[in-house]
């Protein structure tokens, strides 16, 4: 694949992100999709280049990537959709319903994510929050 065909391939997922996150937010009539927005295309970017792998969320030696921006969960469902870690229909439909996978920011309560999302006025999570980048 040429950096041309790749880069054509990551603006076709962030116009298709994009869409899902208005659709998240829309549908939910809740939501921050001004961060999503702005962040969907690192987000695209990044996971075309670390090693990780759907099919085996946990394996030992995948990247991580840290996002500590709970606001910008629309994105990062959206993102794993696009990679292959769950349906992006179901992200869309399931956005903040209470006692989805989907429900809020990005949760600890499915595959891909075994992380926490720090509340909008502490930044980065506790340190204690962080063994996660051990397992």
């Amino acid at each position: 694949m040429t950096n041309q065909d790749s880069i054509s391939r990551l603006q076709a997922q962030a116009n298709q992100a994009r869409a899902a996150i208005l659709s998240m937010t829309t549908l939910a009539a809740s939501g921050h999709p001004g961060g999503s927005m702005s962040s969907i295309d690192l987000l695209l970017a990044l996971y075309s280049v670390i090693r990780h792998d759907p099919s085996d969320p946990f394996k030992p030696d995948r990247d991580r990537i840290v996002v500590s921006n709970g606001h910008v969960s629309p994105a990062v469902y959206a993102a794993l959709a696009l990679n292959g870690y769950h349906g992006l229909d179901e992200a869309i439909s399931q956005f903040r319903l209470l006692g989805s996978k989907f429900e809020a920011t990005s949760s600890v309560r499915w595959r891909a994510w075994n992380g926490v999302a720090a509340t909008s006025d502490r930044g980065f999570p506790p340190r204690q929050e962080w063994r996660w980048l051990h397992a």
